[in-house]
């Protein structure tokens, strides 16, 4: 992810390395295939404060949808009954 200048400056003011969460996230693996996270190529999500490829976070929370849907479909009626 790129950062702005100003957002560069505002970390630096404040103390902090304004790298250091890109190279951490260079560094970690998926936890559930375990490649090698980089945000352009394999995206890097966190789900409950682990960290997946975009693909894994993705059918996890495709399975969690599932487990739990939304609601049903319903046949949309016009006003009163009337089509």
């Amino acid at each position: 992810m790129l950062m702005n200048a100003q957002d560069y400056l505002l970390e630096v003011k404040a103390g902090r390395n304004p790298f250091e969460q890109r190279l951490i996230e260079k560094t970690e693996t998926c936890t559930a295939c375990g490649v090698v996270l980089q945000e352009a190529i394999t995206g890097y999500r966190r789900f409950a404060d682990l960290p997946y490829c975009s693909d894994d976070y993705f059918e996890q929370l495709g399975a969690i949808v599932e487990q739990h849907p939304l609601g049903f479909a319903r046949p949309h009626e016009g006003h009163n009954g009337n089509a």
